[in-house]
């Protein structure tokens, strides 16, 4: 893959997950996991 970006920061979220909840649902869920990385 090339990136155009050097700097760019992708996050990938490795649990399994409702595909269901739509792109709001999921990036509420990405969020909310980043939030409790961050105050680990």
């Amino acid at each position: 893959m090339l990136l155009q970006n050097p700097n760019l920061t992708i996050w990938l979220y490795t649990q399994p997950t409702d595909m269901h909840k739509q792109f709001d649902g999921l990036a509420a869920l990405a969020k909310n996991k980043m939030a409790g990385q961050l105050n680990s």
